[in-house]
């Protein structure tokens, strides 16, 4: 009678040592689902200036939507801002410091509404610092390989966390992308290094027309060797598909979504970069999906989310992009250009002349949306001149980029419609499919396209955009993504 009980006892310790192995490889799937607020302390020591402190939260973000598929969201506050959900929430307040080259990386954290639990972290090199924040953390998150978030050398470690805390152009970094660059050749498995070069490239790609970008490959190169060391990497996994959407190839940016959703269904930057990537595709269904399962984990609010024009939903989308800029005050030059032009839609010239911003800046980045909303000004108030000649330079700006924005272009072509530019018009509509943005809905109901509608080239664009767009209908229906 033993033998049997200490054979099954063998089996079951075997079993869960097995198990115990297994799991840090176990689909983030199969794990309960978590949701994050990760907002971080205010630092009265002043041992960490601001591009630090954004990187580290950043980095913790990458750690949490990809080793445990959390759904985290960055805030200014600890309050609940979900309306409902039956996930438990899980409230994160990063306190970090900086001792020389060492970090600590105190935090304290809630359930729900529950009381503060405060964890203290002696000063470490900041590859374990990262690590030791890791084990002590509420809820289980997989381990980090060796060198898979920041690389061993200290030095080399705060650079990256600077760079991460930094946005792609920032005058104070003009050699962002050649640092980048270095750390990945100095640290090739380390995932961040990888990333942070993929999207200084593909950034540089997509936006820059004053100068040689670096080439496609190498923006393409370094976020697939990103994901090769870190297959669940939520920031890289969006830029990618970002990257293929922008540069007209939809459906290898939508499979990669489709991938990545199976794995971490809640992530929500992987929601958002599927509305965005399916829109320009036209699966206006799966945009609005994606929006909504979106809105049930993080009800913030989604700020400029296009798809809610595109389905004609208007009023939803002029009440999201005030809802954010009532949050956070007007933070970019294109929430001021699409409060207008949803006003210039519904046919009110006046006031959409009101609300578009008034011309500052020059250039093409960051201020191509000034330009757009000076250029849609003049046309509201009927300076016709001065309209012609900005959206000559704009259209000159705009074919100077090597990954010209489909969307972008759609609107030089409307403006040229309201300019009586019909020929130009029609060009450039067909170059906006072309440059990846091929929502058959919009051409069909844009007020501003609708004098094109009855040309023949039109009608035989909207035949190749609707066969298109089937295809990929067939392809990539909202199930492929969970949704």
């Amino acid at each position: 009678m033993k033998r049997p009980l200490v054979l099954s006892l063998a089996f079951a310790a075997a079993a869960l040592l097995l198990g115990w192995f297994l799991l840090p490889q176990a689909p983030l799937r199969w794990l309960p689902a978590v949701d994050v607020q990760l907002s971080i302390a205010p630092d009265p020591e002043g041992s960490l200036d601001q591009t630090h402190r954004s990187g580290l939260q950043a980095l913790v973000q990458d750690l949490l939507e990809g080793q445990r598929g959390a759904a985290v969201t960055r805030t200014e506050t600890t309050h609940d801002l979900r309306h409902r959900t039956e996930v438990p929430i899980y409230h994160l307040e990063l306190n970090p410091r900086r001792r020389g080259n060492d970090l600590v990386m105190d935090f304290r954290w809630r359930k729900g509404s529950g009381p503060w639990q405060e964890v203290r972290r002696e000063p470490a090199p900041p590859r374990e610092a990262l690590e030791r924040f890791r084990r002590g953390l509420p809820f289980w998150v997989r381990p980090n390989s060796r060198d898979l978030l920041l690389p061993g050398d200290p030095a080399d470690a705060w650079t990256l966390i600077e760079l991460n805390g930094r946005t792609v152009g920032d005058p104070a970094r003009p050699d962002f992308q050649q640092l980048a660059g270095a750390l990945a050749q100095r640290h090739p498995d380390c995932a961040t290094a990888w990333w942070t070069l993929g999207r200084a490239a593909l950034v540089d790609l997509i936006i820059r027309a004053n100068r040689m970008p670096e080439s496609r490959e190498t923006a393409f190169r370094a976020l697939e060797r990103c994901l090769d060391l870190f297959p669940t990497h939520a920031a890289a996994q969006a830029y990618l598909a970002q990257g293929y959407t922008d540069l007209g190839e939809p459906s290898r940016g939508l499979t990669v979504l489709a991938q990545a959703l199976r794995k971490q269904p809640r992530v929500t930057l992987l929601l958002r970069q599927v509305a965005y990537s399916a829109r320009c595709a036209g699966l206006l269904d799966l945009a609005r999906r994606a929006i909504d399962r979106r809105r049930e984990t993080v009800p913030i609010p989604l700020g400029i989310e296009n798809a809610l024009l595109y389905t004609g939903a208007w009023n939803d989308f002029e009440a999201q992009l005030l809802a954010e800029v009532e949050a956070q005050g007007w933070q970019a030059p294109s929430q001021r250009f699409y409060w207008g032009y949803v006003t210039l839609l519904r046919g009110d010239r006046a006031l959409a002349a009101r609300r578009f911003p008034p011309p500052s800046g020059q250039g093409w980045s960051p201020f191509r949306f000034s330009r757009l909303s000076r250029l849609f000004l003049d046309l509201c108030e009927d300076r016709q001149d001065s309209a012609r000649l900005l959206l000559v330079d704009l259209l000159k700006d705009h074919q100077a980029l090597r990954a010209p924005d489909g969307e972008y272009t759609i609107k030089l072509a409307e403006a040229a419609t309201l300019l009586g530019e019909r020929e130009l018009a029609l060009d450039l509509a067909g170059l906006a499919a072309t440059h990846g943005f091929g929502c058959v809905a919009w051409y069909e109901r844009s007020p501003l396209l609708a004098p094109l509608r009855s040309a023949p080239r039109y009608q035989d664009l909207l035949r190749n955009l609707r066969q298109r767009q089937a295809d990929l209908e067939r392809r990539f229906p909202p199930e492929a993504f969970g949704l």
